[in-house]
């Protein structure tokens, strides 16, 4: 059974399935998804700064600004 006949098989299937076929897909898709996004932040390449380098003020990261942010609004 190819693709087409899959597609056929589903949609001769009662809309409520089809509608719990799709956000099923969907959820899974979206945690592939942010779950690639997370692995290739948390696996950049962190720069050594030197000893006597001057140290230059640390930006801290998107999840810490949503979180403080969420803090404050609540």
């Amino acid at each position: 059974m190819g693709l087409i006949g899959f597609i056929e098989h589903l949609r001769n299937k009662p809309e409520e399935t089809r509608k719990a076929i799709t956000a099923a897909a969907v959820t899974v898709m979206t945690v592939i998804i942010v779950g690639i996004w997370l692995l290739t932040i948390s696996l950049t390449p962190v720069e050594r700064v030197k000893a006597d380098a001057p140290k230059e003020p640390v930006e801290p990261s998107p999840f810490t600004l949503l979180w403080n942010m969420l803090k404050d609004a609540i």
